[in-house]
């Protein structure tokens, strides 16, 4: 997968990966965690990611996606889940995470938001600070 975003890696450069339990949906396969030596490796596929879009959309792939997402502390998680919700009910079009921090934005025209807590949501849908 790495060679298909254009980076090569060796054995040495990974400390461990492992399988998750299979999720209930048979269909799916279990995500596969990886802890990189180099944080400079781990940004730079994590920065070429946005590569799978064309990839994923190519024939060939069996109908299997590959995705690429960070491990995200449980209140991290939670904060996400919060902002993909505001994102889908006010109509924003980007929503990612690095380095454990979520970002917001409306559009092309706007700045990124980091959304550190849920207080950082407004409620009513507000323009983002």
């Amino acid at each position: 997968m790495v060679k298909k975003l254009g980076i090569n890696i060796t054995g040495p450069e990974i400390n461990k990966a492992h399988r998750l339990a299979p999720p209930n949906d048979s269909n799916k396969s279990p995500a596969i965690i990886v802890k990189f030596l180099s944080q400079k490796l781990r940004d730079n596929i994590y920065f070429k990611r946005s590569k799978l879009k064309d990839i994923n959309n190519k024939s060939g792939n069996d109908g299997f996606k590959v995705f690429i997402n960070e491990s995200l502390t449980k209140a991290n998680k939670e904060v996400f889940k919060a902002a993909l919700s505001f994102k889908k009910r006010f109509h924003y079009k980007y929503i990612w995470t690095n380095h454990g921090l979520t970002y917001l934005k409306k559009d092309e025209d706007h700045q990124a938001t980091i959304i550190r807590r849920f207080e950082d949501l407004p409620s009513d849908g507000k323009e983002l600070k």
